[in-house]
């Protein structure tokens, strides 16, 4: 049985139109991969960030005086302390410490990451010789640059930050 000449090729067309379309969802699928990649690493990194913040919270929350001195007040800035599990240390000296740790793994975990403690104190007054629990609050902030979350001009980086109000 012979093919006629004008239904020669339409098999092959056939096939390049279903690889035409099948290349087309290839794409967007990969699209959507790479955005929900972008996501989940973005909220890994928020997690983290919860992680740090909730860790110097219980740091501060361990140390009273060295809250009540101000000690933890500032930008976290990392350094060698002499503190540490086997030697006793003043409060003030926790709380450097405290802040030397807490700036390294802010460092190491998050991209670019930076924290601040702000206190803002109450005034207590107690009786003379004991010692006033904090009564203020404190915000921390945790920053960290986010790839590809900027805006449509801007996806190369973004800053993001995790605020935080709480009681010491």
């Amino acid at each position: 049985m012979s093919i006629p000449a004008s239904s020669r090729g339409i098999s092959l067309l056939e096939v390049l139109v279903a690889l035409t379309i099948f290349s087309i969802g290839a794409i967007g699928l990969s699209g959507w991969m790479t955005l929900a990649a972008r996501a989940t690493h973005a909220g890994y990194l928020r997690t983290q960030a919860s992680f740090l913040a909730g860790d110097m919270v219980e740091r501060m929350r361990a140390n009273p005086a060295g809250v009540r001195a101000d000690a933890y007040e500032g930008e976290a800035q990392g350094g060698a302390t002499a503190c540490g599990i086997a030697a006793a240390c003043a409060p003030d000296a926790l709380a450097a410490h405290d802040r030397a740790m807490w700036a390294a793994r802010l460092q190491t975990v998050l991209p670019n990451g930076k924290g601040t403690i702000h206190c803002d104190r109450h005034m207590v007054v107690s009786p003379a010789g004991t010692p006033t629990p904090f009564s203020g609050l404190c915000t921390m902030t945790v920053r960290w640059l986010e790839r590809g979350a900027g805006n449509r001009q801007h996806r190369a980086a973004a800053m993001r930050s995790l605020a935080w109000v709480f009681q010491p």
